[in-house]
């Protein structure tokens, strides 16, 4: 066992993008020989399901600097994973390089990334740097669903490794008839953080990531998507007959958004943004032929005020269902329940041992990206029923609360039911 003291970080890109590598230039590199050792941390990432209901895994590591002097060094990073079914391995490799830093007692910290179907696998870590120095780990990984996420279908197959980048999709609709005849789905284009001026790309990537797994998961002969902005009170994008091909248009509309740009509009009517609701709600409830099924996404509105009864031409609206899956951070754990550096291998000796953070010194926190931000100062707003909360409780709807992969996939099952 060893502790370390108070020391400073340096962050490489949260994720770095990885390629598949050929199989002879994988061999060669986890078989290179005549490598001196470097002094390097690797924690396993163990298996999370992200919103677009992929099994991510990977591997953290981290390299204190002292061990470097000047500029231009640069590392190459290659994980080999493979099922332990058999079968070739995969290896994914990528060349980084290191920041120059004036201080010996930085550490640099990234991660590496891998998309995994369900199973059993052994994966190995390596990285070598320019001096010809070697750290590297190997762990196994069980990749596995559990309740209530054990009956949906996953993105990625049993069995199967994939780049992180891997492109999403759609998948067709299965045999038989579809779950819902028509489907409206409604997304508010806002932030997790309501304090940004804009969507973060993690505010997109979530949109886009769980609109997907809706109509995965909810199969329907036809969508209507609309996307709209509660603060701007206006339609971003619309489209009646909405297929999987012009996702990339809805990503353009929430991109697009300026919530830093107050428009005359917005503060010429304070409320519009309720009318704006209602508009939505009516055309829909109007309709010769209504949807069955009608879903609000997007995070929790700061935006709270209550649609009154006599704004809705219909509020009986019949066969019609309403939901709103509504996107909410966690409230942080105080630090002192935070986790802490425990589990980090010291893969630089030959028995690793446990890497243990200075006591008094306050830990390095590595956060989840599959779930949503925390949020660490929680305010009355935080815990308020929003405005599109109480327009789907006037039309006698759900309101279900998403913070992390699991709730979507808890939720997307009681749509279906």
């Amino acid at each position: 066992m060893r502790a370390l003291g108070v020391l400073w970080v340096v962050l490489l890109p949260a994720a770095f993008s990885q390629t598949i590598a050929p199989p002879e230039f994988g061999s060669e590199f986890f078989n290179r020989a005549g490598l001196a050792p470097l002094k390097c941390q690797v924690q396993p990432i163990h298996p999370t399901l992200d919103f677009a209901f992929r099994l991510h895994a990977g591997v953290y590591f981290r390299v204190p600097i002292y061990q470097y002097r000047g500029k231009g060094h640069t590392w190459t990073v290659g994980l080999r994973i493979q099922r332990e079914s058999g079968g070739a391995p995969v290896y994914l490799i990528n060349r980084l390089g290191v920041p120059e830093v004036q201080r010996t007692r930085l550490e640099t910290v990234a991660e590496g990334e891998f998309l995994l179907g369900e199973g059993n696998y052994r994966a190995s870590f390596q990285l070598v740097d320019d001096e010809r120095r070697s750290c590297r780990g190997d762990w196994n990984i069980q990749a596995k669903l559990g309740p209530p996420e054990n009956l949906l279908k996953l993105a990625v197959a049993p069995g199967a490794i994939e780049p992180i980048a891997t492109p999403l999709a759609v998948s067709a609709p299965g045999g038989g008839h579809p779950l819902a005849d028509r489907l409206t789905v409604f997304v508010n284009a806002a932030p997790v953080a309501p304090s940004l001026v804009g969507l973060h790309a993690g505010d997109t990537a979530t949109i886009l990531t769980s609109l997907i797994s809706l109509l995965n998961q909810v199969q329907a002969r036809s969508v209507k998507l609309v996307v709209f902005s509660l603060d701007q009170q206006k339609e971003l994008y619309r489209n009646h007959d909405f297929t999987p091909d012009r996702l990339p248009q809805v990503q353009q509309a929430l991109d697009s958004l300026q919530l830093g740009v107050i428009r005359y509009t917005a503060l010429e009517r304070p409320k519009g943004y309720l009318n704006l609701l209602a508009d939505l709600v009516n055309e829909e409830i109007s309709d010769a032929k209504p949807a069955r099924l009608v879903v609000f996404l997007g995070p929790h509105s700061h935006l709270c005020g209550k649609p009154l009864a006599d704004a809705l031409d219909n509020p009986e609206q019949g066969s019609t269902k309403f939901f709103y899956l509504e996107y909410t951070r966690p409230v942080a754990l105080s630090i002192q329940d935070q986790p802490s550096a425990e589990g980090w291998l010291d893969v630089s000796n030959d028995q690793p041992d446990l890497f243990i953070s200075e006591p008094n010194a306050a830990p390095i926190v590595v956060g989840d990206p599959i779930s949503l931000p925390a949020n660490y100062n929680p305010t009355e707003l935080d815990i308020s029923h929003d405005a599109i909360d109480h327009m789907v409780s006037l039309l006698k709807g759900r309101t279900l609360v998403i913070r992390k992969p699991q709730d979507l996939a808890k939720a997307l099952g009681q749509l279906t039911q």
